[in-house]
């Protein structure tokens, strides 16, 4: 769990330089009006080699300057997997963030949904169903509902935000295994 720039750049230096994609989510308070702004609680970023997620809160971070800095230091050119990501995480991100992720020259993104749906020819509604499908796991949602905005987080928050991010590596790394050629002609980018 990561809220301040000093303990992100010690950890995107000793963990994440040499991952070549990296698995992501978010989590954000659930909003029950439409006036609302929702914006993104936490980030959750894990390494291809499956050893290491970190957890980034934003409700401290998005206020530091250097924050954005030092991400896209560290992130420009890599390969961001993750479930659903335009249609959910992306749009609670902050500005600087969203432009980030946007932009084709800063990074790539392989959305599992998509993959998924070209390669079997039919819709994947969330990840809990993709994981039984590709993995015969359940993959338990329990907490997903949660207050992420309340502060410390609990430690079923932390697993269940870290195992988010790592099974989208592990999922991506299965399709990878089969050869997928879907993943290569994937779109860089999406839309927000």
């Amino acid at each position: 769990f990561i809220d301040n720039v000093y303990e992100l750049e010690n950890a995107l230096k000793t963990y994440f330089v040499n991952s070549k994609y990296i698995g992501i989510d978010s989590e954000w308070q659930q909003s029950f009006s439409i006036k609302e702004e929702v914006e993104v609680s936490i980030i959750q970023l894990s390494t291809d080699d499956e050893k290491c997620c970190i957890i980034l809160d934003m409700l401290s971070l998005k206020y530091d300057k250097n924050f954005y800095d030092i991400f896209k230091k560290y992130f420009t050119g890599k390969i961001f997997v993750g479930f659903s990501l335009d249609k959910s995480d992306l749009m609670v991100f902050p500005p600087e963030l969203k432009e980030f992720f946007g932009d084709a020259n800063s990074c790539t993104i392989y959305d599992l949904c998509i993959i998924y749906n070209q390669k079997y020819l039919k819709k994947c509604s969330c990840l809990k169903v993709l994981t039984e499908e590709l993995l015969g796991q359940n993959l338990c949602k329990y907490e997903q509902c949660s207050d992420w905005n309340l502060r410390p987080l609990s430690l079923t928050k932390l697993h269940y935000a870290a195992l988010d991010a790592l099974i989208c590596i592990i999922l991506f790394k299965k399709m990878l295994k089969e050869d997928n050629p879907l993943i290569q002609n994937q779109s860089n980018h999406v839309n927000i």
